[in-house]
């Protein structure tokens, strides 16, 4: 890490993304328990975790394969991902926007 040093925002990124990996595990938990029944919680638990771990090691790959011809098109694609995908976790799956659909179902 003492490399890292003379960059100061390369030091955050590691809590950072421990923090976005903790919010989205949190985020996807509340929104199984809300949709699913108790007996597809396991099934879907599995599903979820080979998609995340899969997508994250080809991710990885990915990026190291961008990475050799241009360093900054790896982290471009990065942020470009993210905000194409967070008016989602903002918009229709909020959980109070799923809670709300669940009450509706409910009436």
């Amino acid at each position: 890490m003492g490399f890292l040093l003379p960059f100061p925002l390369l030091l955050a990124a590691p809590p950072l993304l421990g923090l976005g990996v903790a919010l989205l595990s949190t985020h996807l938990r509340a929104v199984r328990g809300w949709l699913l029944p108790k007996e597809g919680l396991a099934p879907s638990l599995a599903a979820i975790r080979a998609l995340l771990y899969g997508a994250g090691a080809l991710g990885g790959l990915g990026a190291g394969v961008l990475g050799k011809g241009n360093p900054t098109l790896p982290l471009l694609l990065g942020t470009l991902g993210f905000l194409v995908l967070l008016p989602f976790a903002l918009g229709p799956l909020h959980p109070r926007r799923l809670e709300a659909l669940r009450q509706e179902e409910a009436e």
